[in-house]
Parts: structure tokens; sequence; C-alpha cells
């Protein structure tokens, strides 16, 4: 889970779980999130006062800018064109070897 790009909605739940109390191993638990990321969106959240009820949630241009760029700002075509040739290069791999045995 740890290689997974995060929505900015995912970071949100995330606060929302940490300001109602919920661990990192819960969390983690849940499967929105592994510790090791729900803990890095908790220390930001902690520095910035997010986990504060009584301050509102930080809108989705504050979060990419403390938590990195949305998934939906990615080039996911790309991202899918190189998986595609890797993919193939294993195949060909596979194929050669099964020939050769």
């Amino acid at each position: 889970m740890s290689n997974q790009r995060f929505e900015m909605y995912q970071y949100r739940q995330i606060i929302v779980r940490l300001r109602l109390g919920e661990s990192l191993r819960g969390i983690g638990r849940s499967g929105l999130a592994d510790r090791k990321t729900a803990r890095r969106v908790r220390d930001i959240a902690v520095t910035q006062g997010w986990l504060d009820s009584q301050h509102e949630l930080p809108d989705d241009a504050v979060l990419e800018q403390f938590l990195g760029t949305p998934r939906s700002k990615i080039n996911i075509y790309e991202n899918s064109k190189i998986s595609l040739i890797t993919y193939l290069i294993l195949l060909i791999r596979l194929s050669c070897q099964s020939l050769m045995h």
C-alpha cells in the first residue's frame, strides 16, 4: 500500500479519523492508509493545527500544498503505458525462457 497515490478525500478522511481519536494502527487496519502514510499526515496535521475540531478542515489546495499532487493531476496514461511496456517485456522474457527449456 505504500506505493499507492492518494486522492485528496483520502487525506481528508485520515485527518477526520485522527480528529475522532483513531490510532495510526486503527487507520492502517481499516485499509484507508498504511501507518507510515497516516503518521506523515498526522505529523503535518499537528503542525498545521488541522486536528483541532474548532477549525475547519483544509481545502484541497492547502492539502495539495502540504501532502502532494492528487492522482487526478498525474498523467495516468503515461504511467499505464510504461507499465504495459514493462509487462510486455516480462512476457517476452518468460516466453523465451520456456522455449529454451
